[in-house]
């Protein structure tokens, strides 16, 4: 009995291989009126020089840029499309888009983003529908099931033409023949080679059903409802007859849709809503195509055409479902969830591989096992609604059994692999209550550590209950050697035990938000927060920075895996990262076949054999790292749209082309928008540009797809390029040259102007300052020459007159005390007879006398203390002199000066019983003159108000010095004049 099980459980095992061996899961996307695509079915499809993809409705003409959809106006113009009527799209060897519509036809030319329209080449144009059927060297032959015309591809004028040939068929619009024509003759098929016109006939098994006749590899293929049978066209043979796989009959048109050409070897049959690949080797359906969960790309209605192109992929239209763009490659990624893919959001999980086991813990579905190959084995909903199909975390307690814990649900599940069965378990606590975000670790002995709310618990499986207790200090070393912290707190320590996390987390500036999820690497920690991934070394010290900036597609880390390469992983809100040891990030989204962009906290594993595991919203995605990297996708850069403020660039350019701009100032606001063309939509990709001239620094665009500049005039060279994340090694697919000619007034020639009238200005300007100042100047001469001659009069005057007088008064003052004898009053007459002269002789002196060096003042009032001090034998004079800078002093400043000196000095033989006088004179920056005694002194408090002291400061004043006087009883006193 248990070899019969094994047995037929083997037979069941082959069947569903053998089922399974003819898929292959693609991924694809599904373009509709989102990305600007009308809401219509797509008739027709072609892809021109540039990658572009166009493709017609039967009213609209449009084109993909691989980001965005872009409808053809109707019009007569050269970006404009006169048809209103589309029937086929065709790509010549000529690189050309020839469109054919109601009315005639019109070809656009990439290379100038242009339409020329042909409407009345052919008589009746507009009474018949033409299409396209056959190549034939540089002639194009259009069937209007009546009449052939030859069209020359480069002049566009028709050659020749012929009627009355029997029925010409095209099966498709799109499907062009190379150099032969086939037509339906008494029931039979006849293949005419052109120009030759070599025939061969095929006999039609069945001559009262529809058909389809292709032409590939020299074999003729007779497509009709349920099968499809191989002819040699050399000798008319039929090879071979095959049926639809499982013996399917197409029910739409009772014949395929289409079949196209992928390469020498294989062809695509559009079978209804089923794409089956047809091995032209062994002439039998090889492969069906199938999304990435083994179901139909389309669930309702059916395909109607389909094109592959440069890059392999395969575009295909069908009657409900818009336009799909297949990957031509086989997807790495594999995704695990139910074949309805709802109720997917994979909150936990555990990997089992030695048991072939994958159970994953969803929010609202509850908990689903499936094998490794991602077939569902058991589906437990645990509750039909509400909270308790949520499973917010799983551990694994041996080969075969599991604890799962449900949010806010008392009750825990034990589940046992082996033979899909669940077993309640009831908490000792009454009060527990798994939050949203629990996490179990398993430590051993059918143990667990748990992070609540109150700090670490220990969760322990006895006898079918569920223990929970406090965890044991001592024993979080356990969690913190398994290198995986899912720590959604900002309680570090209380989590650890190790302040080291704590140090760490207060660098990064989230103290309050705390980390996601921490994983070591080697001897350094990566904390994975809402900011970034932010790795410290084993002192605490930030040695690396993972962000936007550094070229992660999203900063919101969920969890982190390091692969077997010690490769750094993690999931985000947009799809998946890689950093490697050198610090360059590889971003993978939901078009390289991930669930969907956005993946669920801690939900991320890794198993021995090194493939990773990471759960999102909408399922478990597994894949080999290994594998990933080696995705081929090169997108192909294609700019879209340049303007500028003023709109200087027409709409019409074909921008893909430009190399420079030259733009006035007044234009040089630049707005540059561009796509990429490659196996993904262009917002998948990540762009980058650089301006030589401004900065040599690539700057990071993430997904953002335009650039707006603000240039001030000079030369650059703005640099783009695209890739799947930031490279700051990148090279630039797109250089444009820019030149911004500056404004008028930067021109040199304005410049020129500018500064020689700013010249002449100046000059003039200079010219009426120096004749003023040349007036001005003979004016105080003239002044100076009066002044001098009045001057040089009052000195005589002075001289004749009041000297005459003095030195008479002098004589008779002598005559009399010579007749009289000596006495005071004579004595009083004479000193101030003396007095007068000596101040007379000093005005006459400073008349005579503009200025004075520092030097002969100082020898000057030398000369007079040495004189006045011939009567005072006991008071000793000394003079020193620093004379650095030999200065010259106005006459005004030297009476001044000299008279506050000679003031002092009297004062100090008249009142202070000085027996010594120094006398200093220091002249180099600054001019200053000392006077000091030994005397009594004095306080100068009841000094201040003397008439002697009050002119001195006057004086003083008058020649802007600064004069200082310092006494005190019984220590002498000292004057300073300093200027």
């Amino acid at each position: 009995m248990i070899i019969k099980k094994i047995t037929i459980l083997c037979v069941l095992w082959l069947f569903q291989f053998a089922a399974t061996a003819q898929l292959q899961r693609l991924k694809h996307i599904v373009f509709k009126e989102t990305l600007g695509m009308p809401n219509r079915v797509i008739n027709c499809m072609a892809e021109d020089a540039n990658g572009v993809i166009w493709s017609a409705s039967e009213n609209v003409l449009q084109w993909f840029d691989g980001n965005r959809f872009h409808i053809v106006p109707y019009g007569n113009g050269p970006h404009e499309i006169p048809g209103l009527l589309f029937n086929q799209i065709y790509s010549s060897p000529e690189n050309e888009i020839w469109i054919f519509y109601n009315k005639g036809f019109s070809v656009y030319q990439p290379s100038t983003n242009s339409f020329k329209h042909y409407m009345d080449i052919i008589p009746a144009m507009e009474g018949e529908i033409f299409l396209a059927v056959a190549e034939i060297k540089n002639e194009l032959l259009l069937s209007s099931q009546k009449s052939l015309y030859y069209i020359n591809r480069v002049s566009k004028k028709i050659m020749r033409f012929q009627t009355g040939q029997g029925d010409y068929y095209n099966p498709l619009p799109g499907y062009i023949t190379r150099n032969y024509l086939y037509s339906i003759k008494d029931g039979s098929i006849v293949l005419t080679t052109m120009g030759n016109n070599k025939t061969h006939t095929l006999q039609r098994p069945d001559t009262d059903i529809p058909f389809n006749f292709y032409y590939y590899n020299n074999k003729g293929l007779y497509a009709t409802d349920h099968y499809i049978s191989f002819y040699d066209v050399g000798s008319g043979q039929l090879i071979k007859k095959i049926t639809y796989p499982g013996d399917k009959y197409l029910q739409v048109y009772r014949k395929p849709s289409n079949i196209i050409q992928k390469d020498s070897k294989t062809l695509l049959a559009l079978l209804d809503d089923e794409l089956w690949e047809i091995d032209m080797i062994t002439m039998s359906f090889s492969k069906r195509l199938v999304n990435l969960v083994g179901k139909n790309f389309i669930s309702t209605g059916y395909y109607k055409n389909a094109l592959y192109d440069k890059q392999g992929n395969l575009w295909v239209t069908s009657n409900l479902h818009g336009l799909i763009k297949i990957a031509g490659k086989t997807q790495p990624v594999q995704l695990i969830g139910p074949d309805d893919g709802e109720g997917n959001f994979v909150k936990c999980f555990r990997v089992n591989k030695a048991s072939n086991i994958i159970l994953t813990g969803t929010y609202g579905k509850g908990l689903m096992i499936y094998d490794t190959l991602g077939n569902l084995l058991k589906h437990f909903p645990l509750s039909p609604q509400g909270e308790g199909a949520i499973i917010t975390t799983i551990g694994q307690l041996d080969a075969n059994n599991y604890l799962a814990l449900s949010h806010a649900d008392p009750t825990s599940y034990l589940i046992n692999c082996s033979n899909l069965s669940l077993k309640p378990l009831v908490a000792n606590d009454p009060g527990f209550r798994p939050g949203y975000y629990s996490e179990l670790v398993e430590t051993g002995n059918n143990s667990f550590f748990y992070m609540a709310g109150g700090g670490p618990k220990k969760i322990t499986i006895s006898n079918d209950r569920l223990i929970y207790g406090d965890f044991p200090k001592e024993e979080l070393k356990k969690v913190v050697a398994t290198g995986t912290l899912k720590a959604r707190t900002s309680d570090l320590t209380l989590f650890t035990g190790d302040p080291y996390f704590m140090k760490c987390l207060d660098q990064t500036g989230l103290k309050q938000i705390g980390t996601q999820v921490i994983v070591k690497r080697k001897n350094n920690w990566l904390f994975g927060t809402i900011k970034g991934i932010y790795e410290f070394d084993s002192s605490a010290t930030l040695v690396n920075t993972y962000n936007v900036k550094s070229g992660l597609a999203d900063e919101y880390i969920y969890a982190i895996v390091i692969d077997n390469e010690g490769n750094t992983w993690c999931s985000h809100n947009r799809g998946l990262s890689r950093i490697d040891a050198e610090g360059n990030i590889f971003n993978i989204g939901m078009e390289e076949g991930l669930q969907a962009d956005e993946f669920n906290y801690g939900a991320a594993g890794k198993t021995s054999d090194g493939q990773l595991f990471f759960g999102g919203i909408k399922g478990l995605n597994a894949f080999y790292p290994a594998q990933l990297t080696r995705i081929d996708d090169i997108p192909k850069l294609f700019i879209t749209h340049i303007s500028s403020n003023r709109n200087i660039l027409p709409s019409d350019t074909a921008f893909w082309n430009i190399s420079s701009l030259k733009l006035p100032f007044a234009n040089n606001q630049i707005k540059i928008i561009f796509s990429a063309i490659g196996n993904n939509p262009g917002n998948y990709y990540n762009y980058q540009y650089k301006v030589t001239g401004i900065s040599n620094e690539w700057k990071n665009l993430g997904h953002t797809s335009e650039i707006n500049l603000a240039l001030p005039s000079g030369n650059y060279i703005l640099e783009i390029a695209v890739g799947h994340s930031f490279n700051k090694n990148i090279h630039a697919q797109k250089k444009i040259y820019i030149e911004i000619v500056p404004p008028y007034y930067q021109s040199w020639w304005f410049i020129a102007i500018t500064i020689m009238v700013l010249l002449a200005i100046v000059a003039f300007i200079l010219q009426i300052i120096n004749k003023n100042k040349y007036r001005k100047r003979l004016e105080y001469i003239k002044m100076q020459q009066e002044l001098e001659t009045e001057r040089q009069r009052i000195s005589r005057d002075l001289h004749d007159n009041m000297g005459a007088y003095t030195t008479a008064l002098l004589a008779n003052v002598e005559k009399l005390r010579i007749q009289r004898g000596q006495n005071d009053e004579l004595v009083k007459m004479k000193n101030n007879a003396d007095n007068i002269l000596n101040s007379l002789r000093e005005t006459i002196w400073v008349l005579n006398n503009k200025e004075i060096s520092v030097a002969d003042f100082s020898d000057g009032f030398k000369n007079y203390c040495m004189k006045a001090l011939q009567n005072f034998e006991h008071i000793s004079f000394e003079a020193g002199e620093i004379i650095d800078n030999n200065k010259i002093m106005t006459a005004a400043e030297a009476i001044h000066v000299d008279k506050i000196l000679k003031e002092a000095f009297q004062n100090i033989i008249k009142h202070s019983n000085a027996t010594q006088i120094h006398f200093t004179v220091i002249s180099n920056i600054s001019l200053q003159f000392s006077l000091t005694d030994n005397g009594k002194g004095y306080d100068i408090d009841t000094k201040t108000k003397g008439n002697g002291l009050e002119n001195m400061r006057w004086r003083a004043r008058e020649v802007g010095a600064e004069l200082t006087i310092e006494s005190s009883i019984g220590r002498g006193s000292n004057i300073t004049i300093k200027k």
